[in-house]
């Protein structure tokens, strides 16, 4: 899949809210901006990228995916990020910039066991020149919180990562990566 705009983002991440989750391969050709969108980007808990019988690949090409909200208010989840979960994945060379939070610059993950940027759990995937940015911005979780992700297990590898996000977690034991 190529995706160029928020129509096609939506339609391969997207398109079947009972799908939990998306193998294949995606290429991004143009900056992707949720701010201007009406059906702005929030994460989809529970939704996994790859699976671990299938090499998933996301590639980047340097592009921009803006507008990101990360906010499940009261809902108990188990993982949140952009994606909850990434397994048996290759994901490179992408910019991840967050909308600004709504409350106090900090978005409402707390119920999250495993909170990150781009996923609330990375497994046996490689991770490479990632960006996450933000203007002000706290992602807060319950006990496993980190900007690119709140648990990175297996065989992964992450390199070049650059984030400007805070990390906060609220539980009495924490991790924070």
């Amino acid at each position: 899949y190529t995706i160029s705009n928020v129509e096609e983002y939506n339609n391969v991440f997207t398109h079947n809210a009972n799908s939990t989750e998306f193998i294949g391969h995606v290429r991004f050709i143009n900056n992707i901006d949720f701010n201007d969108d009406e059906k702005a980007i929030q994460t989809r808990a529970n939704f996994t990228l790859g699976a671990s019988s299938t090499k998933t690949s996301v590639e980047g090409n340097g592009m921009t995916i803006g507008g990101i909200y990360l906010d499940v208010g009261e809902a108990i989840v188990e993982k949140i990020g952009l994606f909850a979960e990434i397994d048996n994945a290759y994901v490179k060379n992408l910019n991840l910039e967050f909308a600004t939070p709504k409350t106090d610059g900090q978005f409402s993950t707390t119920t999250s066991t495993y909170s990150g940027g781009l996923a609330g759990s990375i497994n046996n995937t490689a991770i490479i020149n990632i960006k996450l940015s933000g203007v002000n911005t706290t992602l807060t979780g319950s006990n496993f919180v980190g900007g690119v992700a709140g648990l990175i297990s297996g065989n992964s590898l992450v390199y070049g990562i650059e984030t400007n996000l805070n990390v906060k977690a609220s539980a009495t034991e924490s991790y924070l990566y």
